[in-house]
């Protein structure tokens, strides 16, 4: 799935950003919505968008963590592309955030525990990224905190959920 082996410098950074993924899931879930949350992050390591999943509270099926995140990003930065940005999440993303990374041409997604095939379109990140008819490839960097990201996922939906 890794385009290339992380450094233990990038795995240090990325498993930080992940964990600022995972406390978004967990304002997501006190608000009544899925635990899911999303960071993007510049070239230079600053957090320039945290958002978590909206869907319940915007009525939107597209209000996903990391759709939030990148319209919050390309509005910040004032521009419609994010090159050189990261995005950092706290699950596999599903086939429509992943396509809106390849459109946002951000540099790289990377992401806690792998997908259990649940979504309506269960395709790994990996796959769809090769698959992608564009010239720009995001990198994809699965299993950041595998463990601790689905403990937590599933910590919050058993204290959160009615």
């Amino acid at each position: 799935m890794n385009w290339r082996p992380l450094s233990s410098k990038e795995l240090q950074a990325a498993e930080h950003y992940v964990r600022l993924a995972m406390a978004q899931a967990e304002l997501a879930a006190q608000t009544g919505n899925a635990p899911f949350g999303a960071v993007i992050v510049d070239a230079l390591g600053e957090v320039v968008a945290a958002e978590h999943n909206r869907v319940r509270e915007a009525l939107d099926p597209s209000a996903h963590a990391e759709i939030n995140a990148i319209r919050v990003a390309c509005r910040r930065m004032q521009m419609p592309t994010l090159e050189g940005y990261l995005l950092y999440f706290n699950k596999e993303p599903c086939p429509m955030c992943l396509v809106c990374a390849i459109e946002a041409k951000l540099s790289a997604v990377y992401y806690g525990d792998p997908d259990d095939g649940s979504p309506p379109v269960a395709l790994p990140a990996a796959e769809i990224v090769r698959r992608a008819a564009v010239d720009h490839r995001v990198q994809v960097h699965g299993g950041i905190l595998a463990e601790e990201t689905r403990h937590h996922r599933e910590d919050l939906l058993r204290r959160y959920s009615s």
